[in-house]
C-alpha cells in the first residue's frame, strides 16, 4: 500500500512548479514513487482556444502536454482517429472518476489490436484520472505500468485514490503554467533565412560558434550575427531559448541543403 503522506508531500512539490520543466521533474518523482513506467499529463482550456489570437486569427492554442511515452508509440498516441476511439481518453473527456485499464478495457469495444500496439511498447496497464473544474477547463494524468501481472482490486483502489489526490493537487499548477507559458511565434514579416536556420540547427545541438563556423565554412563572427538575428526575430531571451523555439516551430526541419 502506498504511503499517502509521502505521496502528498511529492504532490505538493508538483503544485509549487512554476515552469513546464519543473512540473515534469516533480511529476516524474511521483510516478517513480508509485512504481510507474510511463506517464502522460495535459491541461486544456477550450474557451481560451476559441479566442482569436492577437497575432493570427486562425492560430491554434495547443494544450500543455507533458509525456514520457515510448517514442515508437507517440504517433499512435497523437493520432486524432486513435484518440476518438481510445476508451481511456474518451473516459477522461467526460468523467472525473479514476479508471483502471488493461487489455480487457480495449478488448470489450473491439480494440484489442490497439492494446497490442501499446503492449509492444510496454504500456500494459494503467490508471488515469481527470479533473474538470469548469466546463471549458480540463486536466488529466495517466500512469502506466509495464508489469504483466494485473493489479489486484485492492491495488487498483489504492492507486486510483493516489492518482485522484495527485490530480486535485497538480491541476492548478498545470493550468497556471499553461496560461503563463509563452506560445512560440515568429515575426512573419522577418522570417529566418536559410543560413539563420542552419546556425540554429547546429546551436540546438550544443555546438559552439567556432564549430558551427567550421561546418558552414563562414566566420565565427558571422555565426554570432546570424544567431543574434534569430534571437531578435523569435523574441527569445538567449540562443538556447531561440533554439528551443525554432525547434517547436519546425523551422529546423526546413533547412535547405545544397
Amino acid at each position: 500500500m502506498l504511503n499517502m503522506k509521502t505521496l502528498i508531500e511529492l504532490g505538493l512539490n508538483v503544485s509549487r512548479s512554476n515552469t513546464e520543466n519543473e512540473f515534469r521533474d516533480t511529476l516524474e518523482e511521483v510516478v517513480t514513487f508509485m512504481g510507474g513506467t510511463t506517464y502522460s499529463a495535459y491541461t486544456y482550456d477550450s474557451q481560451r482556444a476559441s479566442l482569436p489570437s492577437p497575432k493570427k486569427a486562425q492560430e491554434v492554442v495547443e494544450p500543455l502536454g507533458i509525456h514520457y511515452i515510448p517514442s515508437g508509440y507517440m504517433e499512435v498516441f497523437n493520432s486524432p482517429a486513435a484518440g476518438r476511439a481510445d476508451p481511456v481518453m474518451q473516459h477522461c473527456r467526460v468523467s472525473s472518476v479514476p479508471l483502471y485499464w488493461n487489455r480487457a478495457t480495449y478488448a470489450a469495444p473491439g480494440l484489442a489490436t490497439q492494446w497490442e500496439q501499446m503492449e509492444a511498447h510496454g504500456l500494459r496497464q494503467g490508471i488515469c484520472a481527470a479533473l474538470h473544474p469548469e466546463p471549458h477547463r480540463h486536466f488529466a494524468i495517466g500512469i502506466e505500468w509495464s508489469q504483466g501481472r494485473p493489479f489486484t482490486a485492492e491495488e487498483q483502489d489504492d492507486l486510483a485514490l493516489a492518482l485522484q489526490a495527485l490530480t486535485a493537487i497538480a491541476e492548478p499548477a498545470a493550468y497556471r503554467i499553461w496560461r503563463a507559458e509563452p506560445h512560440p511565434t515568429i515575426d512573419e514579416e522577418r522570417p529566418l533565412s536559410d543560413r539563420e536556420r542552419e546556425c540554429m540547427h547546429w546551436a540546438s545541438r550544443g555546438m559552439t560558434d567556432e564549430l558551427i563556423a567550421r561546418i558552414m565554412e563562414i566566420s565565427a563572427r558571422t555565426v554570432r550575427k546570424h544567431i543574434e538575428s534569430c534571437i531578435v526575430k523569435l523574441s527569445a531571451a538567449n540562443r538556447t531559448e531561440a533554439a528551443v523555439m525554432a525547434t517547436k516551430l519546425g523551422l529546423l526541419r526546413r533547412i535547405r541543403r545544397s
